[in-house]
């Protein structure tokens, strides 16, 4: 009876260090984020060094506003979804400014190729819920 106890505090123990591990995760790695999608667009779009690092802080900024929103409005989808509407439509005016014509017009491109697979993926799997990572990536 000791040892199903022991065994049972155990994994109640792992699950829980695993849980905070991973909300941790997902509040740390603003930057990793950031720089993640920083480098994703600039292998993508061909992008100078300049170019690159002006790049960065816009996605830091939006990185950390997607933070703020999951903590904020975590349970009101609808909220959130608009809110995230907001980011991306703020970061999306920032990276014009950034980018040349033919860079934008590219990133046009490549959005709406990604947004096509997943909404074919999303039909596939309509169960399968977006995680808060695949919401941020959605760019």
């Amino acid at each position: 009876m000791k040892t199903i106890l022991s065994l049972f505090l155990s994994c109640f123990l792992l699950s829980f260090v695993h849980s905070v591990t991973a909300q941790d995760t997902l509040r740390t790695n603003v930057k990793e984020r950031a720089d993640a999608l920083t480098a994703r667009l600039s292998r993508d779009l061909d992008l100078s060094g300049n170019q690159s690092q002006r790049l960065n802080p816009i996605m830091i900024k939006r990185s950390n506003d997607f933070k703020r929103i999951r903590e904020t409005y975590g349970s009101d989808p609808q909220i959130r979804k608009d809110s995230i509407e907001e980011i991306n439509w703020q970061a999306r005016t920032s990276l014009k400014k950034v980018l040349t014509d033919d860079q934008f017009k590219l990133y046009d491109i490549l959005r709406e190729q990604t947004r096509h697979q997943k909404l074919l993926y999303q039909q596939k799997h309509p169960n399968k819920r977006k995680s808060e990572e695949d919401e941020e990536l959605e760019f």
